[in-house]
Parts: structure tokens; sequence; C-alpha cells
């Protein structure tokens, strides 16, 4: 019986089901552990995961993978790849495992970031990942034209558009100048995403309200 406090998966993987190395992940509320590398969830300040299919021949899908990478403020990577998953919370589809690492993950870390994040913006400084910087007033980034530009863009006209494995920043006055993040390759643009999503939610309530 687990009688640890705060969130607790264990989860065996595997590069495929033909793989005879299982490789064991454990998410606890204090640390996170894959293999031999253990790093504790407060000294995590960074995260980026995703999913990975290739398209070949006639359409034809590859197997999925999936892919987890978890830096601390060291600078040191915990990378986690795996294609077959076996969870000690009960066995599922690939995608659903997969959710539930990430939830686990959620709780153990992304949470924390994104609150660490969320009050910096609010104190009046800013946030980054990749090529997008957000504040308080609004988001900033780098677009291309003919040459590279910067714009900034206020919260009252942002727009986000999702793609597979990635989602776009824009303005709903210009579309074309278009911010490209991606959820594999870019550290923390989790993070991002979610307070995005909240200034978004916000800002729509306020406007609902004032229209009321």
């Amino acid at each position: 019986m687990n009688n640890k406090t705060g969130p607790y998966l264990e989860a065996e993987l595997k590069e495929n089901i033909f793989d005879i190395k299982q490789r064991l992940l454990i998410v606890d509320s204090k640390f996170i552990s894959y293999e031999e590398k253990i790093m504790s969830c407060e000294d995590i300040t960074e995260i980026r995961y995703g999913i990975m299919q290739m398209m070949v021949f006639h359409r034809l899908r590859t197997d999925k993978y999936f892919k987890i990478e978890l830096k601390n403020k060291r600078g040191e990577i915990i990378k986690i790849f795996f294609g077959h998953s076996v969870l000690n919370e009960g066995n599922s589809t690939g995608d659903e495992n997969f959710d539930r690492i990430i939830n686990s993950l959620w709780h153990a870390v992304k949470k924390r970031l994104v609150n660490d994040a969320l009050d910096k913006i609010l104190s009046g400084n800013s946030f980054s990942a990749g090529n997008c910087i957000l504040e308080k007033a609004g988001v900033k980034y780098n677009y291309m034209s003919w040459r590279k530009k910067e714009t900034f863009i206020p919260w009252s006209e942002v727009v986000t558009k999702m793609g597979y494995g990635k989602f776009y920043i824009y303005s709903n006055k210009h579309h074309q100048r278009k911010c490209k993040i991606n959820f594999l390759h870019t550290w923390n643009s989790v993070v991002l995403y979610s307070i995005i999503e909240y200034f978004l939610k916000n800002f729509k309530e306020k406007d609902n309200k004032s229209t009321t």
C-alpha cells in the first residue's frame, strides 16, 4: 500500500514491446527518478514533452513514441523516451498512460513552474520560452517577414492555434505575424501555453462582465 503523500506514480518503460530493458520511472511529490538518475522536484526549472510519430510511404504512420525531458538549476537533464509503458496504477493504452505520467508531473513539477512564472509576470517582470516573452500587458516575440521583426500584442488581441506538436501565437489583427512554439523542442513551452490560456481566460471573463 502506498502511504506517501502527494503525487506518486511508477512506470516500467520500454522503447517498444520487444525491448528487453525495462526502465523504471518514479514520479513522487519530492523527486523524479529514472533509471539511475534522481532529481529533486524543487530543483527542476524546465520541462518539455510531446509525442513523436512519423509519416511514411502511402501516409502510413510509424509507431508512436513519447518523450519527456526535465532540467534542473544546475543544467542536469533527465531524458525519458519510450514507446511502451506499464503503470503501477493499472495499464491502459499508450496515450492514456502518457497522459497519466504527464498528470503526475503536473502535480510534482509543472504546477509550481506555472505558478512561479505567473507570480513573476503579475509582479511586473516577464517570462520567456523560445521566441516568446510574456508580460503583464501582453505578448512580445520576433517574426519573419523579409527580415526578423519584433512585435507586441496586447492580451485583448492575442489568438492561439494548436497544431500537431506545436502551437501558434498571433494577433487577431495580423494573422500572418505568427510565433511558432514546438512542445518537443522548446523548454517550458507547456508552462508558456498554460500561462497564455490563463490570461486569455481572465480577459474573456472580464470582457463578458463588462458587457453584461
